[in-house]
């Protein structure tokens, strides 16, 4: 009888081993797909803030242009949109990675936008100069 018990007891113990390797696998699957999930997110945002960088460059007078930053970030973007779609999927590391590439283009497209605004700003206080300095001169 104590044999019947200790074989059942190992059989348990094995089942158990055998159910918490497949949760693992489980969660490292859901675990990766919430990452692909945030990565996308991060990658739509960064889009969007470059067409509104665009959009304000075309809006402001003398602003350099940022038609490479933008192709690049379109470039990286469907990068990124295939090899997630792919089957074979990505890697902690892969995910990693470009996520810290697209968090700092996200930065770099920030701070080129607060450039832009600046020079909006200024062009605009310029202009509101000319204007009085006009009125000045016309009385």
């Amino acid at each position: 009888m104590p044999i019947y018990i200790s074989a059942l007891a190992l059989l348990v113990s094995m089942a158990s081993l055998g159910f918490g390797i497949y949760q693992y696998r489980i969660l490292k699957r859901v675990r990766l797909g919430e990452k692909s999930n945030n990565l996308l997110r991060t990658v739509y945002t960064l889009q969007r803030r470059s067409e509104d960088l665009k959009h304000k460059i075309g809006c402001t007078d003398d602003a350099p242009e940022c038609e490479e930053l933008h192709a690049g970030i379109n470039h990286e973007a469907d990068a990124v949109f295939s090899k997630v779609a792919s089957t074979e999927g990505m890697s902690w590391t892969e995910l990693n990675e470009m996520e810290a590439r697209f968090l700092s283009l996200e930065q770099e497209v920030e701070l080129y936008y607060k450039q832009v605004v600046e020079l909006g700003r200024f062009n605009e206080e310029v202009l509101e100069y000319e204007k009085s300095k006009k009125t000045l001169t016309n009385q």
